[in-house]
């Protein structure tokens, strides 16, 4: 038989069954295709939130998929689905400073589960790219809420 290595590090196997765990409580989807579109939407647009509409556009998915994962992070708290008093409509999209906690505390615990088992690099190490792109989402995240601008 084939050594594959798997059951050679259960420590390194239990710190990324209880990362994988906590995500998928604390941020559903956000590795999937379109969890990593909204994402970085949601981070191109930090400035200035826009509607449902400019994120459908930009994304390859249907609109009752998009919906759907945005209501999921809305129930979490990740973003605000701002509602046009007039009409009492969906408006802007905004991230909250929770999706930034969420993703810095992600980015760390993906940084503590190589620093307690240490691997031995055979190829290429995706789990350190995700750590980078964490990282480089949280850094690109503004620092207090943004402003919303209202055009009529």
């Amino acid at each position: 038989m084939f050594d594959t290595g798997f059951g050679q590090n259960p420590t390194l196997e239990r710190d990324l069954r209880c990362l994988s765990d906590w995500q998928r409580r604390h941020l559903p989807n956000i590795h999937s295709p379109l969890g990593q579109q909204i994402l970085a939407w949601l981070i191109r647009n930090r400035d200035q939130p826009k509607p449902f509409s400019h994120l459908l556009i930009s994304t390859s998915f249907s609109p009752t998929s998009v919906r759907h994962l945005l209501n999921q992070f809305a129930v979490l708290g990740l973003v605000e689905v701002r509602k046009v008093p007039v009409t009492c409509r969906r408006g802007d999209i905004v991230a909250t400073p929770k999706l930034k906690e969420r993703l810095e505390e992600y980015a760390e615990r993906i940084r503590a589960s190589f620093r307690t088992s240490p691997v031995t690099p055979v190829g290429p190490q995706p789990h350190r790219h995700s750590a980078h792109f964490i990282t480089s989402v949280i850094s690109a995240l503004p620092a207090s809420k943004p402003q919303v601008i209202r055009r009529y």
